[in-house]
């Protein structure tokens, strides 16, 4: 019945599908709108995250959000960066081989911007391409986290310079090896900024 209310006005620009154990669900989703609407499941279970590589490449998917909150209280852990660190990297894993985004759970303590700077920094170097936020305060930091940084964007120029100068084979610069796994870091980094 939620799905089929989307029906009867304005298709919406993207539709959160919560507690997502199996990516039957989202195949469901995808048909009634016939692949016109882009699909954000919540990962926040055990089982969800069990299954996050089918998930990930369910038809409509466009990115996942991991919901930390359900998903401790599932796996009797706490809501801390330790016991949830292998579901961060299952989902980050997932979402990179699928092509798709992911995004860390809302920071919960709207006034802990320091803990929110700190957290962000971390779900980013593991691969997190953003993050949900619960208040409008954490959206200028968050952002200014995942924007690449003038250096970041400069140091990815001179690498596609690099590479290409050597014509695509194995190079250095500053003393680094450049090949594949940079150029892909660096086209990322450009397209990001553009």
């Amino acid at each position: 019945r939620d799905v089929n209310a989307f029906l009867d006005g304005e298709l919406p620009d993207f539709i959160m599908v919560p507690k997502v154990d199996h990516p039957n669900e989202l195949t469901i989703v995808n048909e009634v709108f016939d692949g016109r609407v882009p699909l954000w499941p919540i990962m926040e279970s055990a089982q969800g995250v069990r299954r996050v590589w089918e998930i990930a490449e369910a038809p409509g998917v466009v990115g996942i959000i991991f919901g930390a909150a359900d998903y401790s209280a599932d796996v009797r852990c706490r809501m801390e960066w330790e016991p949830l660190m292998f579901a961060r990297g299952s989902l980050a894993a997932a979402c990179a081989g699928a092509g798709i985004e992911v995004l860390d759970v809302p920071h919960i303590e709207v006034r802990d911007t320091e803990g929110l700077i700190a957290s962000t920094h971390r779900v980013k170097a593991m691969g997190f391409t953003g993050r949900a936020c619960i208040h409008p305060d954490q959206v200028a930091p968050v952002n200014a986290i995942f924007a690449p940084s003038r250096e970041e964007i400069e140091q990815a120029r001179r690498i596609m310079v690099a590479f290409e100068e050597a014509k695509g084979a194995a190079t250095l610069l500053d003393g680094k090896l450049v090949e594949r796994p940079q150029i892909r870091a660096a086209e990322r980094i450009l397209s990001i900024a553009s």
